[in-house]
C-alpha cells in the first residue's frame, strides 16, 4: 500500500448534496449559485456534495460540469467541505474532472462507476477507480455508491477490503442504499479505517441508529435545521421525541414528491413536496424533491427548473 498522506479531511454531520440552478432554456445560471449556497450553509450544512444525482451531474456537458463545480468552489469560500463528483461514462473525460477539481481547490472528489459499460468484478471496479483518482492526485476519494441507479452493485465490504491495498487515496464511501446491515459492516471495518456517509435521506433515523456519523442528501439543502433537530434529540437519548415530530406534516418522515395538476405560471410541469401517508422517497424523486424545494417557503431561493423531469 502507498504511503502517500492525503489531507486529514474528515465528513460528519449533514452534507448537502447541491442542485444545479437552471434557467427556462434549460442554460446553466451560474449567477444563482452563491446565494444558494450562503442560504444551505446558514442552515447547517457541514459539507458540499456537487454534481451528483441531486445537482443532475450526469445530465451536464465536461464542461457544465467544471463550471458548476468552480462556481461553488467560489461561493463556499472555505466554510465548509467542498467534495466534486466526477463519475463519467467515459474514465478519461471522469479524470479531467477530477484534476480540474483539484485544480480549483476542492477538498475531495466522489465518483460513480461507469454505467454503460459496467465494471464486471470488484478488481475490475477498482482499475476504473484508480485511473479516475489519478487526475485528482492530492486529494481524497469517497466513493458514489448508488446501485438503484448505477446498476453497479458489488459487496461494499469486499470491496473496501480489495481497495484498501490498491486505492490508497479512498477516504470513505457515500452508501446511497438502503441495506443498513452492510453499511454497519463498512462502519466497523479496519476499526473505523473508512468514513461511511449515509445517502438515504428518508432513513437517516436508521443510518444514525447504525453508526453514521455523517449523511449526504437533497432534503438536507432546506430541511437541515429539522435534521438537525432530529439528531440532537437522539444525542440527548431521546428517541421518542423524535418518533413523536413524525406527526408534524414538515418533518421529514411526511415528505413524498407528487406531480401535481396544472401548471405554474411559466407553463412548465412542477413538482411539489406534500404531506404523506408513506415517506418513502426513491432515488430519482429525492432528486426532483430537491428542486421542487427551490423557491418555496423550505428554501426561499430559487433555483430555476429541473434539466430533465424523472
Amino acid at each position: 500500500m502507498s504511503s502517500k498522506s492525503f489531507p486529514a479531511l474528515r465528513l460528519s454531520g449533514l452534507v448537502a448534496a447541491t442542485f444545479t440552478p437552471f434557467r427556462a432554456d434549460g442554460a446553466l445560471d451560474l449567477d444563482r449559485i452563491p446565494s444558494v449556497i450562503d442560504h444551505v450553509i446558514k442552515q447547517g450544512a457541514a459539507g458540499l456534495y456537487v454534481c451528483g444525482s441531486t445537482g443532475e451531474g450526469p445530465l451536464l456537458t465536461t464542461a457544465e460540469r467544471e463550471a458548476v463545480a468552480a462556481a461553488t468552489v467560489k461561493a463556499a469560500r472555505g466554510r465548509v467541505p467542498v467534495v466534486i463528483q466526477v463519475g463519467h461514462n467515459s474514465l478519461a473525460d471522469a479524470r479531467a474532472l477530477a484534476a480540474h477539481a483539484q485544480q480549483i481547490g476542492a477538498d475531495a472528489i466522489s465518483a460513480t462507476p461507469p454505467g454503460y459499460f459496467k465494471p464486471d468484478s470488484v478488481d475490475n471496479f477498482i482499475d476504473c477507480l484508480i485511473d479516475i483518482t489519478a487526475g485528482a492526485p492530492q486529494l481524497p476519494f469517497y466513493l458514489y455508491h448508488i446501485p438503484v441507479i448505477s446498476g453497479v452493485k458489488f459487496d461494499m465490504l469486499e470491496f473496501l477490503r480489495a481497495a484498501e491495498q490498491r486505492l490508497p487515496s479512498l477516504r470513505g464511501v457515500k452508501f446511497s442504499d438502503p441495506n443498513l446491515h452492510e453499511m454497519l459492516a463498512c462502519i466497523e471495518y479496519g476499526g473505523g479505517r473508512y468514513e461511511i456517509l449515509f445517502g438515504v435521506d428518508e432513513m437517516l433515523l436508521g443510518g444514525l441508529a447504525f453508526g453514521a456519523r455523517g449523511a449526504v442528501g437533497s432534503t438536507y439543502n432546506f430541511a437541515a435545521p429539522l435534521y438537525l433537530k432530529v439528531i440532537a434529540a437522539l444525542d440527548r437519548g431521546a428517541p421518542a421525541a423524535v418518533a413523536c415530530g413524525g406527526d408534524d406534516p414538515h418533518h421529514p418522515r411526511q415528505w413524498r414528491t407528487r406531480r401535481p395538476e396544472g401548471r405554474d405560471g411559466a407553463g412548465r410541469g412542477r413538482l411539489r413536496l406534500q404531506p404523506a401517508a408513506d415517506p418513502h422517497l426513491h432515488a430519482r424523486a429525492t432528486r426532483a424533491h430537491a428542486r421542487a424545494a427551490a423557491g418555496n417557503r423550505f428554501l426561499r431561493v430559487d433555483g430555476g427548473p429541473l434539466r430533465c423531469h424523472p
